[in-house]
C-alpha cells in the first residue's frame, strides 16, 4: 500500500511542478494564463492531499497522536471539497463555455459528481481544530473523532484524491488550445 500511495503522491507532485511551469510561460490577463492558474490551484489541492496521505501512512503513529495527526488532512480535506464544488467547478464551467465545451464539461462533472465524498462536512469542526486551532474543548474534540470510522474516513480521502485527478484530466482536455 505504501508504494502505491507513494507513487500516486510522486505523480502529483510531478503534475503541480508541470502547473507551475505553464503558468510562469503565458501572459497575465489573457485566458491561457487563467487556464494555468486554474490548473496550478487545482494540481496544489492535489498535491497537499495526496501529501498528507502519503506522510500519514510513512510515518504511522498510535493511540491519541494518531487521532491528532489527522488534522491537517481533515483540514485539507474540507478546504478541497470546498474549493472544488463552490470554486473549481464554477470557473471550470465558465472556461469551457467560453469555448464552446459546456455541454462536455457538465456531462463530464456530472460523472465526476459520483465521486463526490459524502462526509466530509461532518469533518469541519473537528478538522479545524484538530488543525491547529485549539479551544478548551479539544478534549471532546479528540473524542469525537475518535468513534469516527477510520475505513469510511479514508475513503473519503481516495474519493477526493481520484476526484482532484480526474478533474485535472478535465481541466487539461477543456483547456486544450486549438495551437496545442
Amino acid at each position: 500500500m505504501k508504494q502505491a500511495i507513494e507513487k500516486v503522491y510522486l505523480e502529483s507532485s510531478r503534475l503541480l511542478d508541470l502547473a507551475r511551469e505553464d503558468t510562469l510561460k503565458v501572459n497575465i490577463s489573457t485566458i491561457k494564463r487563467e487556464f494555468y492558474s486554474l490548473k496550478f490551484m487545482a494540481s496544489v489541492i492535489h498535491n497537499e492531499l495526496c501529501r498528507e496521505f502519503f506522510y500519514l501512512v510513512l510515518n504511522p503513529t498510535i493511540g491519541t497522536s494518531k487521532i491528532i495527526s489527522l488534522g491537517p488532512l481533515i483540514l485539507k480535506l474540507y478546504e478541497a471539497n470546498n474549493w472544488y464544488f463552490k470554486f473549481g467547478n464554477k470557473r471550470l464551467r465558465e472556461l469551457a463555455c467560453e469555448r464552446g465545451l459546456n455541454s462536455l464539461c457538465d456531462e463530464k462533472l456530472r460523472e465526476l459528481k459520483s465521486l463526490k465524498p459524502s462526509r466530509i462536512e461532518k469533518y469541519t469542526v473537528v478538522g479545524n481544530k484538530l488543525a491547529g486551532h485549539y479551544d478548551l474543548n479539544y478534549f471532546e474534540l479528540v473524542e469525537e473523532f475518535s468513534i469516527t470510522d477510520s475505513d469510511e474516513f479514508f475513503d473519503d480521502v481516495l474519493v477526493l484524491i481520484t476526484y482532484g485527478k480526474r478533474w485535472l484530466q478535465l481541466l487539461q482536455s477543456i483547456g486544450k488550445l486549438d495551437s496545442e
